[in-house]
């Protein structure tokens, strides 16, 4: 494994290294549609398996911890990675009862980036693809930053029953 270590907020809070490489030059961006792959573990504990598709930005409302969201924007599609996230940026104090992850836990993720969709550019937009993104931006409060207010162009944020 190539020791490519991927650091968010300058405190080591989040750490990967490849296992595989994956393809191409290209990381997601927020707002990319991902599906994602991963085994968690706490110490030598496996507390979860899991495969999921969600929109980067977007991973609390799937119960996805922040820094698998970080750990994402630095990957490849096909990329597995060994990812390192402490507790600040998973459960925090209070940890998660349904996952038997207890508060103040660093935890481990292989994480496979199975595939993603880049969100459109705005120029990249056709007339009714612009159309709708104006009116989900209407729609949104007062916003200061991109990655805090983006229109899901894509609808994945609807619960299918």
């Amino acid at each position: 494994s190539s020791g490519i270590n991927a650091e968010y907020g300058g405190d080591a809070g989040v750490t990967k290294s490849i296992v595989v490489e994956g393809s191409g030059f290209a990381n997601p961006r927020d707002g990319a549609t991902v599906t994602v792959s991963w085994v968690m573990h706490h110490m030598d504990r496996e507390l979860e398996k899991r495969t999921v598709e969600f929109t980067l930005g977007d991973g609390s409302a799937h119960g996805i911890v922040q820094g698998v969201e970080i750990a994402l924007l630095k990957m490849n599609k096909g990329e597995t990675a060994k990812v390192t996230v402490k507790a600040k940026y998973a459960y925090g104090n209070v940890g998660n009862a349904d996952l038997a992850v207890p508060g103040m836990a660093d935890l481990t993720y292989t994480l496979t980036l199975e595939k993603m969709e880049q969100p459109k550019y705005k120029y990249e937009m056709d007339g009714p693809e612009k159309i709708k993104f104006a009116e989900q931006v209407k729609e949104m409060p007062l916003c200061f930053t991109l990655i805090t207010c983006k229109p899901d162009l894509t609808n994945q944020n609807k619960i299918a029953k």
